[in-house]
């Protein structure tokens, strides 16, 4: 029995060294280059309204920033006037039409 108990023990060192060493080897390897998206939705948001378009009385410091550290989309269209068509559209990139989603209201679909 105690044997046993000291196989496992030895069986436990041996595994910690080689994480030891697999976390050694992860850290001298270089991180990926990984950029992040971050697409903000908003409702009833026109683009004067935003600081970093030079609204004189809107202040939005941290939107702001993201505008100045990120890329802003100056031409955007809407496929739709509508928020849940809109916001699928952009989400699955088909048009209202194919993802059936044509209105707000709940259970509404086109045929």
């Amino acid at each position: 029995m105690k044997q046993s108990n000291l196989y496992g023990a030895g069986a436990t060192l041996a595994g910690n060294r080689a994480f030891t060493a697999s976390q050694a080897e992860a850290q001298e390897r270089k991180p990926p280059d990984i950029r992040n998206i971050l697409v903000l939705f908003v409702d009833q948001q026109r683009q004067d309204c935003l600081g970093c378009y030079d609204n004189p009385v809107v202040q939005t410091p941290s939107i702001d920033l993201l505008a100045q550290t990120g890329i802003r989309f100056t031409n955007a269209y809407t496929p739709s006037p509508f928020c849940t068509p809109a916001r699928t559209s952009v989400q699955t990139g088909l048009w209202a039409h194919n993802h059936n989603l044509i209105f707000n209201t709940e259970g509404t679909f086109c045929n």
